[in-house]
């Protein structure tokens, strides 16, 4: 009788050949407290204001960590607008200026425009916030919301897994 298993390691090696896995790939971290935050904030006139086409929305993050996080997400929608995360001014010549007006001509092509940032009454152009059609604010992540990504991550149910 054995007690100890053999040290044949074939059983260890993944099979990368075969097209399909044994078990479906986790949702990544970030991105699952990211479309969290996004239901969390989303009403049901924002909803439908995301859904008219073309559009200017910005989203205003608690923090520059977000504008790297959420266009991830984002880029994954149906229709997924032209998105650009704007955390500073661009500097230029030594002096700095305002970001996102060369993004407008997407909207006279016929084409949706996102913008996220944290700041963006500094950092955005003045005829960006003039044109945008809504500003959605993102919450800061809280207990509940780590919670409830938890869950969605590791395959329980829940009206807010499901989007």
């Amino acid at each position: 009788m054995t007690l100890f298993h053999d040290d044949d390691i074939d059983d260890e090696i993944p099979d990368f050949d075969d097209p399909v896995p044994d078990s479906p790939l986790r949702p990544n971290a970030a991105v699952t407290l990211a479309r969290v935050s996004m239901d969390a904030a989303l009403t049901r006139a924002s909803r439908t204001a995301l859904k008219r086409h073309p559009h200017l929305v910005i989203l205003k993050v608690p923090h520059a960590d977000y504008a790297e996080v959420l266009p991830k997400m984002l880029k994954r929608m149906q229709d997924a607008p032209a998105i650009k995360s704007v955390t500073e001014k661009l500097r230029q010549g030594g002096v700095y200026h305002r970001v996102g007006g060369d993004m407008l001509e997407f909207l006279r092509q016929g084409r949706s425009v996102l913008f996220v940032s944290q700041d963006p009454e500094e950092v955005l152009d003045e005829a960006v916030l003039a044109v945008a059609d809504l500003t959605i604010d993102i919450p800061t992540l809280s207990p509940p919301f780590v919670a409830q990504g938890h869950q969605c991550r590791h395959g329980r149910s829940g009206t807010q897994c499901q989007r």
